[in-house]
């Protein structure tokens, strides 16, 4: 019934917890494929406690990495035998019925696309702080409904459709934004039984970093100036706007 894809680039402190989840899930998955993007640390020995497939990435060909990875995923697992493709990144952690509700809830609904809401679950302070200061500011603004990339469920079929990823910084959006062009439904379920795990601890420089590449994945992908200028303002998240300056400069020199 589905497929899983992980990829991984140096995870050996999350890939643990993150594939005992996968394995513990009621709706047991039928493939699960770890990516190992020129890793060097010990996420190949970790994978290998479990009873998945392999495969080691030693040079990136496209631009986007992670959307190559993604696309290296969709390639091994796309037979027709699973018709759900899941995207599940290292470092979160799945509750036990996820892959079950989100099957029958797409099912019920024809989502093309859909998953859980994901709540940040850092360990260090500065995460915690920053986790708590977005679930204050969820309050007073409008919780998206799209799905969340690092634990998506995609119909095989609606994912051959449109090609696959692409070469894009946020391979994710990208596909939920051509299943909408063709009027598929996308959506993030929000429900108890499917709130996953979001674990990563990252210093301030590469938070800083997300958020500017976030700017620029969004000019990218077509996000107006205005929409991400608002984004900036609510969320409190001046880089994004910074980075979607900088994309649209950039593209107009080389042009």
């Amino acid at each position: 019934m589905i497929d899983v894809v992980v990829c991984v680039h140096n995870e050996e402190k999350y890939l643990e917890d993150c594939l005992k989840s996968i394995f513990s899930q009621v709706l047991k998955p039928h493939r699960v494929l770890v990516i190992l993007d020129r890793c060097t640390d010990r996420s190949e020995e970790i994978a290998r406690r479990f009873p998945v497939e392999i495969f080691r990435k030693e040079e990136a060909k496209w631009r986007n990495s992670y959307a190559e990875n993604l696309q290296l995923g969709f390639d091994l697992l796309k037979d027709d035998r699973c018709k759900y493709f899941a995207v599940v990144d290292a470092d979160v952690i799945l509750p036990e019925n996820y892959f079950n509700y989100m099957v029958f809830y797409m099912e019920q609904n024809r989502v093309a696309c859909a998953s859980g809401y994901v709540e940040d679950k850092p360990r260090k302070l500065l995460n915690r702080l920053i986790a708590a200061w977005k679930r204050f500011n969820l309050r007073f603004t409008p919780l998206g409904k799209r799905p969340r990339g690092c634990c998506m469920v995609i119909d095989k079929k609606r994912l051959k459709e449109i090609g696959g990823f692409a070469d894009v910084p946020a391979p994710d959006t990208y596909v939920q934004n051509e299943f909408l062009k063709r009027g598929y439904n996308v959506e993030l379920v929000v429900n108890p039984t499917t709130v996953v795990q979001h674990v990563r601890d990252e210093p301030l420089r590469k938070i800083l970093r997300k958020q500017f590449q976030t700017g620029v994945a969004r000019y990218e992908l077509g996000t107006s100036f205005l929409r991400t200028l608002l984004h900036g303002i609510f969320r409190l998240r001046p880089l994004t706007i910074l980075g979607h300056i900088y994309a649209y400069y950039k593209k107009d020199k080389v042009e």
